[in-house]
């Protein structure tokens, strides 16, 4: 999912990075807080609050602003012609987004998890807002779409509970908000008028409950159509699996080669889960934000993907055969296990200030040493190992290491110079 560095050396002295970035102007934000490769914006590094994309950018790169608990506004330019993927994808405090005319849709997860997010501007050169584009965006409560959307994905607003929808009358999205509000129940008005009158009372939406457990047989297909880029799609939930409430209850999944992405995403009626013989992949997001609290992986699993248990809050326990080589972005970031390391109150695994698991995969690094040296037996530095270490200046790598992570150092003084 994430380009990757070889590495060979064993010893990397102090190197700087320096990235060239053209002069452009830019609002609350310098031009060297802008990382751009020909004319994709591919990382922000700045602390400001308000920003302008600037006007050389035509790409905002995938997870360019992701993450950035500092950013509060964000206008985007008129030349700027795609936002990829988790571009700003948990930027919690940001609250204003000003969508230039040069864009066509709102990408998939563009805005995912911004939870304090208050206005959008969504100009009528916009045709599509992809899967998520602002869920769990809690406290967005307006939005007005124009006619030129004619295609909102059904999970483009889930988990923002008290929305408003403004449209056209017998618009594509004021069809679209009155299917919403069907599917949430508990509203006695679409939430989609033409135009909001003066003084008008804006009614609220009750979030839908969450559904009981069911147990089905395996085999069932149960799915749902949708059309998705002028094509017919059949979504199919895969979660064949009997679910059986109480915290002592191990669950059994269904044997299968790859657990899809987002399969198990904010399944609550997990607790503790052992994944089959024979399965060789989490995909991405595949058990994200669901209430696991222990987990065992099989022998035989290589590869957890980006984001697999994103913000399980409740995950205390967790079994990485030592046949897993590759763990991607974001895997355990904000569950119990990995913060428990990181802050020091969980001591039963990690070897000291390293937290190494599976065949060599060093996933996090809590020290405060200014010469790092990497034990031997690493093989892998996945992303973010180091996040945010600004002490390093220098690093020893192992003659066992393979491979670094492009993001490996990611807000890190140091770089390393392959």
């Amino acid at each position: 999912m994430k380009k990757l560095w070889m590495a060979g050396a064993i010893v990397l002295s102090v190197a700087a990075l320096f990235v060239l970035v053209p002069k452009v102007t830019a609002t609350g934000a310098t031009t060297s807080d802008f990382i751009i490769e020909g004319t994709t914006l591919v990382s922000y590094t700045g602390t400001a609050t308000t920003v302008s994309v600037p006007t050389n950018v035509e790409t905002i790169g995938r997870s360019a602003f992701e993450e950035n608990d500092k950013l509060r506004k964000i206008t985007i330019s008129d030349n700027v012609t795609e936002i990829e993927e988790y571009a700003f994808w948990g930027c919690d405090n940001l609250e204003t987004v000003i969508l230039g005319k040069g864009l066509h849709e709102v990408a998939d997860f563009a805005f995912t998890n911004c939870s304090n997010l208050k206005k959008v501007s969504i100009p009528d050169n916009i045709g599509r807002i992809g899967i998520m584009a602002f869920a769990d965006c809690t406290g967005l409560e307006e939005i007005y779409i124009p006619l030129s959307v004619t295609d909102i994905h059904d999970t483009a607003f889930d988990n923002v509970p008290a929305l408003r929808i403004n449209a056209k009358e017998h618009s594509y999205a004021y069809r679209y908000a009155l299917a919403r509000a069907e599917r949430l129940e508990g509203t006695e008005s679409p939430l989609a008028t033409p135009t909001p009158a003066p003084q008008q009372t804006l009614p609220t939406m009750t979030p839908a409950p969450t559904p009981e457990p069911t147990n089905r047989p395996i085999g069932e297909v149960v799915g749902s159509t949708t059309v998705v880029g002028n094509q017919a799609v059949v979504f199919i939930d895969n979660r064949d699996m009997e679910v059986i409430h109480g915290d002592d209850v191990k669950v059994g999944l269904q044997k299968e080669e790859e657990i899809s992405d987002w399969t198990y995403y904010g399944d609550k009626a997990l607790y503790k889960v052992e994944v089959p013989e024979g399965t060789k992949k989490l995909g991405e997001f595949s058990f994200a934000r669901s209430n696991l609290k222990s987990i065992d992986l099989p022998d035989g699993l290589t590869t957890i993907g980006y984001a697999a248990f994103y913000h399980c809050d409740s995950l205390e326990e967790i079994y990485i055969p030592d046949t897993v080589t590759k763990i991607e972005a974001k895997a355990l970031n904000f569950t119990p296990w990995l913060e428990g390391f990181l802050e020091r109150t969980n001591e039963g695994f990690g070897k000291g200030d390293f937290l190494i698991v599976g065949d060599g995969v060093l996933l996090a690094y809590r020290g405060t040493a200014k010469e790092v040296i990497i034990p031997e037996g690493v093989k892998y530095i996945a992303a973010e190992a180091f996040l945010n270490h600004t002490e390093i200046k220098n690093v020893k790598l192992p003659s066992t290491l393979e491979v670094i992570d492009a993001d490996a150092f990611e807000g890190c003084t140091y770089k390393p110079a392959y």
